[in-house]
């Protein structure tokens, strides 16, 4: 009777075992190939075979959507999400925000055939101070009281089958500002344009373009709002233009111009300047009656 229910158990663990291992098997064919443990040595043959020729020094060759008067080079999408407003410094026309830096384009010498590769799709690219390991575009701010290279973190670029790079840096924009609407404290609106724009690389090499509108707020991580108690970004505009000039005859150069908008917190004076200031002013006043006697 034992050994019956001995055999009956072990059969069932077996069926069990059986069981699982066919849901494994199941969930594991389920994987997208990027995902599965194989996406590292076909990831790492892949980035050996796509450097191997590669040079950063020379810019990438796509289709041209922006910009007709050149098939050279390639076409640049950007976006500023805004994270937060770090300072203000109004009197030396100084502002801090923090910012995510979105790039993308295209890089038909980084494009391949998934099915030769095990069917991964996508890779990364490194960058740093040392060097990239592929060519990234220059897009900067003209008006940063800092280089971007130093207030952007040096992220990896993402790489698509299709030769669609995308790079996206957490960090700061330092920038100096003509700020306008100083006049109505503290109900004002400061306004700061940015310009950005290639330094290196013309339109000729790189047109540029709106990603999803060129900008976006920060409203999905519990971090983001703002941090400074004076100022929050209230709305931003963003318009493209080309520019030409002196030494580059010839040559388009497409600037994307921000205008940020900075509300002040007017109830952050209300509160700590304004009723405190009322209050003295009613404590200190005399009492009608009190003045006829």
């Amino acid at each position: 009777m034992l050994s019956r229910r001995w055999a009956s158990g072990v059969a069932m663990a077996l069926l069990w075992r059986i069981s699982f291992l066919r849901i494994g098997a199941v969930l594991a064919s389920e994987y997208h190939p990027n995902f599965k443990q194989s996406f590292s040595s076909h990831a790492s043959a892949l980035h050996s075979h796509l450097l191997s020729s590669y040079s950063p020094a020379i810019a990438p060759s796509s289709p041209r959507d922006v910009d007709a008067s050149s098939a050279a080079g390639t076409d640049v999408s950007m976006q500023i999400r805004f994270f937060k407003v770090n300072t203000i410094d109004a009197a030396h026309g100084k502002v801090s925000l923090k910012i995510w830096y979105r790039l993308s384009w295209k890089d038909t010498r980084l494009a391949w055939n998934a099915s030769d590769w095990g069917g991964i799709t996508m890779t990364t690219f490194l960058t740093g101070s040392t060097g990239n390991e592929i060519w990234v575009p220059d897009l900067q701010p003209y008006n940063s009281d800092e280089p971007i290279s130093a207030t952007l973190e040096n992220t990896a670029v993402m790489g698509s089958a299709d030769g669609t790079q995308f790079w996206s840096r957490p960090g700061k924009l330092e920038l100096m500002c003509k700020f306008s609407g100083l006049v109505a404290f503290p109900f004002d609106t400061l306004t700061c344009g940015v310009e950005v724009g290639g330094w290196s690389w013309s339109g000729g090499f790189q047109g540029m373009s709106l990603l999803n509108g060129g900008y976006e707020f920060s409203d999905q991580e519990t971090t983001a709002g703002s941090s400074y108690t004076e100022y929050s970004i209230s709305s931003v505009t963003v318009e493209l233009a080309t520019y030409e000039y002196a030494c580059c005859p010839n040559e388009p150069w497409p600037i994307a111009t921000f205008e940020i908008s900075l509300g002040r917190a007017a109830s952050y004076y209300v509160n700590t300047l304004l009723w405190p200031y009322v209050a003295l002013t009613v404590a200190r006043s005399p009492h009608p009656l009190c003045a006829h006697t």
